[in-house]
């Protein structure tokens, strides 16, 4: 950049909302008042501009400011000098009488570093016995020598140093500015700071031999260099090259090549080099081909020797020596040990062997066969996304498998789940298809794994100790599918009030009672006030040691209403969970009657059993600890027959709502021993089948005339028949 120096200088001054601007190529600014003494509590600022490309030089003539008298600089009455933000000065005190580095030396030079400061002049209130006179300044501006500055900052600057931008040939000063300028050969880039080699770019060898090198080469190579020579020689013959030393180019001592490079392509071929070893050192290296291009690339940092290479050529051949593939045989009639322009191979692949690639290839001009060796491979099936796909199962030994020929592969459910249809064994066959083997558990090929319902839990619990009387405390996870519900717009795995118990039916549902989906006032709970907690054996554990689902969907079965008929007849309801839940040891689903056989389990004198939280206690808390009893069931006419009698001791008569439906069974004992309670709404009725030891839910709570920690009449529970089970299936996709 160029300025030129007959520029007529103008001294400017001007007033703007209490600071002075000056503006020009010199002037000066003084105390108010001076050369008589200046007033107490002022302050004054002046801003003092030049042109861009020079800086400005003060001095005082006089200076006379009142002293701090402390070690604190120039606190009371002072002169403060900034630039940029930054202070560059502050004075105070008089040099007649003190010589304090913040004291000013009178007619000394003092300097900017760039083309504008702020003076600003600031007085205390303190000044009665003093007479202090101020101070008179002049200020010049002066050229900035801009080639000096970058050659220091080049010598010195440590940190961002490669971002740092001199003259890297020729750096020329002046007023007001400087310019680069360049060597012969040699062009300024656009930051009109470097020069780049301009001679090696575009370079264009048809020679069948050469010699190129990097720029000023063995001296250190330019910045931002671009060079590219393109070598193209006659058809029939193949280039190579031979590099010669010394070799330098710029390298990162972690990352390589990624300052200046050194890139060769050829062929198919791109090779980047860097560093102080050529490429194929102390020998020739034979490219193999007629067309060859050298880029060589710099940024703006380091400059290195460089690189220099002679290149040659020889008549062409297909150098790369072509072998039979594994599982195949090569045929060829050339009896030489090489091969030439217009050599054919043949290749053919053995009995259960597909080939990848072509079965002939041909040497061409430019010493490339015209097609790679092909490889024989065996047949393979793929993998079997089909049997992967299928949920909460896994192939046996996946990671081993290859998925080839006569391979097989097993699908194995995961732990807690089984298999329920398809085929768990499949073979890849020679048709590249996965075809299924061994013996079907029925329904369509593909396996499906479903979580295996009502396997009761063993574990002995010995941290928790009974602490309520009636019922018995369970084991840990014994009853896995008991699932604790708490309603409101919080939600509190240890709250005694707004409670139901529910279970767990399948990995996306919960069954309970229509009574527990309702508010106090009968209308339809909102979702989000519904919470579900799973695998909770103690309440009074952290949450994190629990599973908590959210409700997507309450459905409460269409016949339930309070209002006519029986006022808990169909009392059943499901509730939706916004997740899928993955089975483990404390969380599994209970099974659902959907046989003859295993609906009639469900007759009177039979027993069953009811776990819950809000079981056998005395007071009004319910308990932390999941409590489960053993309940007998009742005949309908007795049950009915003990609510009528608890109503006439109580003078009162039996509501005719009050009735136990075919929907509906009773269980438990008339007084002295297990019941139910608040909070048990909604439990699990279950049974064992002894056939299989899997338990069922026959029923689940739905309301007793009992007071909580004592028992009179007996409990009345929704039943699972089958037409209450037809609606939980229709309604839950079959439990999926």
């Amino acid at each position: 950049m160029r300025v030129s120096p007959w520029i007529v200088l103008v001294y400017v001054i001007c007033t703007v909302q209490g600071i002075t601007h000056l503006r020009g190529s010199h002037g000066y600014f003084e105390s108010p008042n001076f050369p008589e003494p200046y007033h107490n509590d002022i302050t004054e600022e002046w801003s003092i501009e030049v042109r861009k490309g020079y800086k400005i030089k003060f001095k005082f003539t006089a200076f006379d400011l009142e002293d701090s008298y402390d070690e604190r600089p120039c606190v009371y009455d002072y002169l403060l000098i900034t630039e940029g933000g930054e202070e560059l000065e502050r004075f105070c005190g008089n040099p007649s009488l003190h010589h304090y580095s913040s004291t000013p030396r009178i007619n000394r030079w003092y300097y900017s570093q760039n083309n504008s400061i702020t003076v600003r002049f600031v007085t205390d209130y303190s000044n009665e016995d003093i007479t202090p006179t101020g101070f008179s300044s002049h200020y010049v501006e002066t050229d900035i020598d801009e080639c000096a500055i970058l050659d220091h900052k080049k010598r010195t600057i440590i940190e961002d140093w490669d971002e740092l931008l001199t003259c890297n040939h020729f750096c020329v000063n002046i007023p007001g500015s400087y310019y680069c300028d360049c060597r012969a050969g040699f062009e300024l880039a656009p930051n009109n700071h470097t020069c780049v080699a301009k001679f090696c770019e575009n370079q264009h060898l048809t020679d069948l031999e050469g010699e190129i090198k990097s720029p000023d080469y063995p001296l250190p190579y330019g910045k931002l260099s671009n060079c590219q020579w393109d070598i193209n020689v006659p058809k029939g013959f193949s280039i190579s090259v031979t590099f010669f030393e010394p070799f330098d180019i710029e390298e990162h001592v972690d990352e390589g090549c990624v300052y200046d490079t050194l890139n060769i392509q050829y062929k198919d071929s791109s090779e980047t080099y860097c560093g102080s070893i050529p490429p194929h050192v102390n020998r020739t290296w034979d490219l193999n081909t007629r067309d060859v291009t050298v880029r060589f690339q710099s940024d703006l940092s380091v400059e290195a020797t460089g690189f220099r290479f002679h290149y040659n050529t020889s008549r062409i051949r297909c150098l790369k020596q072509l072998r039979a593939p594994i599982n195949g045989t090569i045929t060829s009639t050339n009896e030489k040990s090489y091969y030439e322009f217009e050599d054919a191979v043949t290749f053919a692949c053995d009995l259960g062997f597909d080939m990848v690639g072509h079965h002939r290839t041909v040497c061409n001009n430019d010493g490339v066969w015209t097609h790679d060796e092909p490889r024989c491979q065996i047949i393979s099936c793929g993998s079997p996304d089909h049997l992967t796909a299928v949920e909460y199962s896994h192939i046996v030994h996946f990671a081993e498998k290859e998925f080839t020929y006569l391979e097989e592969v097993t699908v194995r459910c995961n732990q807690w789940y089984k298999q329920t249809r398809g085929y768990a064994t499949w073979k890849c066959e020679h048709t590249k298809k996965w075809i299924p083997h061994g013996v079907s558990t029925g329904g369509s090929d593909i396996p499906e794994c479903r979580p295996m319902c009502g396997v009761k839990g063993a574990e002995d619990n010995s941290l928790f100790k009974p602490q309520i009387s009636g019922g018995t405390l369970s084991k840990l996870h014994e009853w896995p599918w008991s699932v604790f519900l708490n309603f409101g717009s919080t939600r509190n795995l240890a709250a005694q009030v707004g409670l139901c118990s529910g279970t767990l039916i399948s990995p996306n549902y919960v069954l309970t009672a229509a009574h527990c989906a309702l508010d106090t006032v009968g209308h339809v709970r909102q979702v989000n006030h519904i919470h579900v907690w799973l695998g909770v054996p103690n309440r009074t554990v952290d949450e994190s040691q629990v599973k908590y689902v959210q409700v997507e969907k309450s459905l409460i079965h269409g016949s339930y209403d309070t209002k006519s008929g029986s006022k808990w007849d169909y009392d059943i309801a499901l509730f939706k969970l916004s997740e899928t839940i993955i089975m483990s040891d404390a969380i599994r689903p209970v099974c659902i009657p959907t046989t003859g056989d295993q609906f009639s389990m469900l007759v009177p004198t039979r027993r069953g059993e009811v776990a819950a939280w809000g079981l056998f206690n005395a007071g009004i808390q319910a308990s932390n600890f999941l409590l489960h009893a053993e309940f007998p069931i009742i005949a309908t006419e007795t049950c009915m027959s003990s609510y009528r009698k608890r109503y006439e001791d109580a003078g009162r008569k039996l509501p005719a709502n009050l009735v136990v439906t075919d929907n509906m069974f009773c269980a438990g004992y008339e007084e002295g021993n297990s019941g139910t309670c608040q909070g048990d709404s909604g439990a699990a009725f279950v049974m064992e089948d002894n056939a299989t030891s899997l338990y069922y839910e026959m029923g689940l709570v739905s309301f007793g005339l009992n007071e909580c920690g004592s028992t009179t009449t007996y409990t009345s529970f929704t039943k699972l028949n089958e037409v209450v089970v037809r609606w939980i299936l229709q309604n839950t996709d079959d439990l999926k």
